[in-house]
């Protein structure tokens, strides 16, 4: 595996040498104000929660005047939760740092945050220099023969039966269709019966914690301990608040509050008591050295999301490995445009933009450049299940997306799921990537929406930008902003037919907005220029607009 190792070694180079000559990967997190209390050091942020929580997955640096703090869980200044609703960040201080931070605040010197995502290209480098050799595809699983469970589809009871049985798996399914709530909590439930420990990882912060939630939930109705899983890294303050017993120990040294759990364990004993480990790629990647833990089942979900360069690191054990997610939806980002990849130097990068399911056909040997012109990855060794019954989707949803994207039978709900379209009327051919007129009726929508679980998506950043002086900010996502994440109603701005980002003709773009309507639990919207859509034929949205009842958003209405 030494061509291998190398490969993903020069990835790993080139892609940082690339960001740090482009000034790439460090970005400002704007500070509202900061206080001391003891030795706690509370930040006040500005900014978009969709970007923060992006921000804060990347190594973060605290600037006074022209000297740097490093913020990681080794060094003086350790993050301790982010409250995403107040959007302030709690940091700790070592002792000797208390004094200096309480000077620097009455002297009112300047502090800047910073977030480096180039120090995550350059643990991936690190990781592979040390553990590359190691590499290889899962070889071996224990088979098991798995008992019938009544509620489980004959679909996900297949599905179960691969992933315990096989050593590399891909349970695909769209939304609601049971990848989650089903197969994976039924695996995990296999594993900690025979008290086994296994991991679950994902890309985000944000995606480890819905999905931790979701399995919480049902661990909870069984009267499991929440003990049984460990939720390493930073959480926000909703979910410590809410599952204390799940999060790392070290996070509540200094809260006196926190009475119902023995947070006086360590992060090792804690570890070695907990059957299911919740990490981020990022974060097992960084912390694989000081884990010293085998496990015996790796879990990654939204693996389509996951790069490929990151997903090789879960290689190095010979763990049984199994992927959860749909590849139809967005792709890894890369910040390295299409033409510099194609540069013969760069070919390596392509790592970075390949998905979690290339894994098989780069340990084998396929060239990353052959690979990226592929649409579908090529599984031969993995196993795959599909999912095509969706309990999210109303059957004229489900149709539209599977004539158009899945091509796998998905089958609704049995229901017709509200879908509602609003006429915002014609863009202004001055606007670029943005509509004043969607704007405005998002506005007028959001406002008769009040108090409900609802989030208004749109393609472009200028629009969110737009959007957000009239919309609450934590309301808004570009379609990136919002993968992870779920709401009863979304409300989706198009703007305007764009090659990359709307044309359902090219691609990715038809993958983009497939993560934008996937959003929905109950209720779409469609806020746009109705008379330029519904010329597009052949369109996706055109099609969505078929099925759509045209709403008066002036009148009085009732959802």
């Amino acid at each position: 595996m030494s061509d291998i190792k190398d490969t993903l070694i020069d990835a790993a180079k080139r892609y940082y040498a690339y960001l740090d000559a482009n000034d790439l990967g460090l970005s400002e997190i704007h500070i509202s104000h900061c206080m001391l209390e003891g030795e706690e050091f509370i930040i006040a942020l500005k900014g978009n929660m969709a970007d923060m929580e992006v921000r804060l997955n990347g190594d973060l640096l605290l600037k006074v005047e022209h000297e740097l703090y490093k913020i990681t869980e080794t060094d003086d200044i350790k993050p301790r939760f982010f409250d995403e609703k107040q959007k302030v960040f709690y940091l700790s201080l070592k002792p000797k740092l208390v004094p200096i931070f309480a000077k620097i605040l009455k002297e009112k010197r300047h502090i800047a945050l910073f977030s480096d995502l180039k120090f995550l290209v350059k643990n991936v480098e690190e990781f592979f220099t040390k553990y590359g050799e190691h590499l290889s595809l899962p070889q071996a699983i224990s088979p098991c023969i798995v008992p019938h469970i009544a509620y489980l589809s004959d679909e996900q009871s297949t599905a179960l039966n691969m992933v315990l049985n096989t050593p590399l798996s891909y349970v695909w399914g769209p939304p609601g269709t049971g990848k989650t709530q089903a197969v994976l909590f039924e695996a995990l439930l296999h594993y900690i019966k025979a008290g086994k420990r296994v991991a679950v990882v994902t890309s985000t912060n944000n995606a480890l914690e819905q999905v931790l939630k979701s399995l919480i939930k049902k661990f909870d109705a069984l009267g499991l301990e929440r003990t049984s899983i460990l939720r390493l890294g930073t959480p926000t303050l909703q979910y410590m608040n809410t599952y204390p017993q799940t999060c790392d120990p070290s996070l509540f040294q200094r809260r006196q509050d926190m009475s119902l759990f023995n947070f006086q364990d360590s992060l090792k004993t804690r570890l070695k008591q907990a059957f299911v480990v919740g990490v981020t790629l990022d974060g097992f990647i960084k912390r694989y050295e000081g884990l010293e833990l085998t496990f015996h089942h790796i879990f990654l979900d939204e693996c389509a999301y996951a790069p490929l360069i990151k997903t090789c690191a879960l290689c190095v054990d010979n763990t049984p490995l199994s992927f959860f997610g749909d590849h139809k939806q967005l792709s890894p980002v890369c910040e390295m445009p299409l033409n510099e990849l194609r540069k013969a130097e760069n070919e390596h990068v392509y790592a970075w933009t390949l998905s979690a399911l290339f894994l098989e056909s780069f340990l084998k040997g396929s060239p990353l450049k052959e690979l990226a012109n592929l649409q579908t990855p090529p599984l031969a060794y993995t196993c795959l299940s599909k999912l095509s019954k969706t309990h999210r989707y109303g059957d004229n949803l489900a149709h539209i997306l599977d004539t158009y994207i899945y091509h796998m039978g998905l089958k609704g709900n049995g229901e017709q799921m509200q879908i509602l379209a609003i006429d915002s009327g014609t863009k202004s051919e001055g606007e670029q990537h943005i509509s004043e007129n969607e704007a405005r009726a998002c506005e007028q929508l959001c406002l008769k929406l009040r108090g409900e679980d609802y989030a208004v998506i749109t393609p472009f950043v200028k629009q969110r930008k737009r959007l957000c002086k009239g919309i609450p900010r934590d309301r808004i996502f570009t379609i990136h902003g919002s993968q992870g994440q779920e709401f009863d109603s979304v409300i989706f701005s198009p703007v305007s037919l764009h090659y990359h980002l709307t044309n359902s003709s090219q691609i990715n773009a038809l993958y983009a907005l497939n993560v934008a309507i996937s959003r929905i639990k109950k209720r779409l919207f469609i806020v746009c220029d109705y008379k330029f859509w519904i010329k597009q034929e052949g369109q996706l949205i055109w099609a969505i607009l078929q099925q759509a009842q045209m709403i008066n958003i002036e009148s009085k209405m009732t959802f």
